[in-house]
Parts: C-alpha cells; structure tokens; sequence
C-alpha cells in the first residue's frame, strides 16, 4: 500500500509538463477574456462619453443659436432707432434749408382731408411766416375751405404741422411721422 502511494505521488516529468501547458492555456484564455471584457467596457465608456459629448454640444449649439437671434434683434432695432435719428435730423435740415419743405408736408397731410370746411393750422413761430405768405395757395389746394386759421404754437416741431378740423386733428409733425414709421415697423 504505501508502494501505491508513493506510486500515486509520483509525478512523472511530461505529467508536470501537460499540467503546466494547461494552466499556462487557462492563464491565457483567461487573459484573453480579461482583455476583451476591457476592451468592451472600453469602448462602451467611449461610447457614452461621445454620447453625452455629442449632446451636451448639441445643447450648447442651441443657446448660441438663441444668443445670436437675441443679439441680432437688439442689432437690427438699434440699427433701426439710429436710421430714425438719422433720417429725423436730415429732415429737420432740408426744413431749415428750405422753408418751403414745411409747405410742401402741409399740403400733404390736407390732401388727405375731404370734409372740413373749417382748418386751423397750428405751426412753429419760426415757420408761420411762409404759412401766412402761402396761405391763399394752401387754400386754392382745398375743395371746401374759403379760409384757414394759423396759429403760433411753440409746442409744434419746427417744419411740421397740427391741423385742426371740426372732424379731428392730423398731427403732420416730423417727430410723429417718424415715430409713426418705427412703430409699424415694430422698433
């Protein structure tokens, strides 16, 4: 019995070699899975990062798209509020250089009158002048009226003109036409 046992206990040399070539197999299939297993959860980890990458780009794509409509609206009605200024300031020269500008936006606010056959005209006391020496031409210009009234009025903007009729008031002034123009267009 103890020869058996010993004989059991006995490993030969190419027994050892065979038990060794596997586990050295196993090591290495067991290596191999490790390295796949990493190499997945590698690439699953990429693929959330690109994931969340891709939509956190998209986010931020899409408030700099709001920023730039916000920034372009603020551009185009400050771009319009100047053009007004602008267009304001050259229509208060042309009046100041020629006085007869004043006559020519009265008369076309009173075309737009049918029915009146009484007009007061409220203008600047530094445009009455050419009102008063033009009034027979502003009356010939209307169907109804026989006579108008002028007044000085300091709270008329220069070249501009209130016209008063027993139907209303059309406030003919540079300023209101202006501000009329900004509000249609929405500034």
């Amino acid at each position: 019995m103890i020869s058996d046992i010993k004989a059991e206990s006995e490993i030969t040399s190419s027994d050892a070699k065979l038990i060794v070539q596997k586990a050295q197999e196993e090591v290495e299939k067991l290596l191999k899975k490790t390295d796949e297993e990493i190499a997945a959860r590698v690439q699953e980890a990429k693929d959330m990062g690109t994931k969340k990458g891709y939509e956190k780009s998209q986010e931020l794509k899409d408030k700099l798209a709001q920023l730039e409509t916000l920034v372009l609206s603020e551009v185009k009605d400050g771009v319009l509020h100047a053009a007004f200024i602008v267009a304001e300031s050259i229509l208060n020269a042309v009046v100041s250089a020629s006085p007869d500008a004043v006559l020519m936006v009265a008369q076309t606010a009173l075309s737009e009158i049918s029915e009146a056959s009484h007009i007061w005209l409220r203008v600047n006391p530094v445009d009455a002048p050419i009102f008063i020496q033009n009034k027979q031409k502003i009356i010939d210009g209307l169907e109804r009226v026989k006579d108008i009234d002028i007044r000085e009025d300091r709270q008329v903007g220069r070249g501009g003109v209130l016209i008063q009729t027993e139907s209303g008031v059309i406030d003919a002034q540079i300023k209101t036409q202006i501000e009329e123009m900004a509000r249609l267009l929405g500034v």
